[in-house]
């Protein structure tokens, strides 16, 4: 295995990530990831919450149930069941979306590491001792270092049998 400085390993990293990753899908993770932003559990019943997204957007803008319901075309049964519905997580995508339109608002939806790293930093985890215990990196002159672990890591990344070790799916 080769050394390498932390400096160094974040060059190789940004290297790989440029040429094999998808550099605006983490860009657009990146706000995601923040600690104020809490996740949802699914199966927990949040009945205990006091406010909804739904019913916190629809209060601060100042909009009744009636005044929501009526943008919707449903009655205020219905539109009370949506909030209901949010804080019991049993709420779809596209009635929330529906919903947060009708506020003038839009939803907003993402999955996001727990640990709150992107998927590319969490691949580069995985891969970054087999990539350093690669054959041609013993090879290479050392200010070649950086680009040959970049090269390494995307090689064995495609490799069916290393996708099998760490759990991956088959490309």
């Amino acid at each position: 295995m080769i050394k390498m400085n932390p400096e160094d390993l974040k060059k190789a990293y940004t290297l790989w990530l440029m040429r094999n990753r998808n550099v605006e899908l983490e860009a657009a993770l990146q706000p995601y990831l923040s600690e104020k932003i809490i996740g949802f559990k699914a199966g927990t019943n949040d009945s205990d919450a006091s406010h909804t997204c739904l019913q916190t957007a629809r209060t601060e803008l100042l909009l009744s149930v009636n005044g929501l319901a009526l943008r919707l075309g449903i009655n205020r049964a219905a539109y009370a069941n949506y909030e209901l519905s949010e804080k019991h997580g049993t709420i779809s995508l596209n009635t929330l979306a529906k919903a947060a339109e009708a506020m003038d608002c839009e939803l907003v939806y993402s999955i996001r590491p727990r640990c709150r790293k992107t998927f590319s930093a969490l691949v580069w985890e995985k891969i970054l001792l087999k990539a350093l215990n690669y054959p041609m990196l013993k090879h290479c002159h050392q200010h070649r270092h950086k680009s040959a672990l970049a090269n390494a890591a995307a090689k064995l990344i495609k490799d069916p049998r290393i996708r099998r070790q760490l759990g991956w799916g088959q490309r």
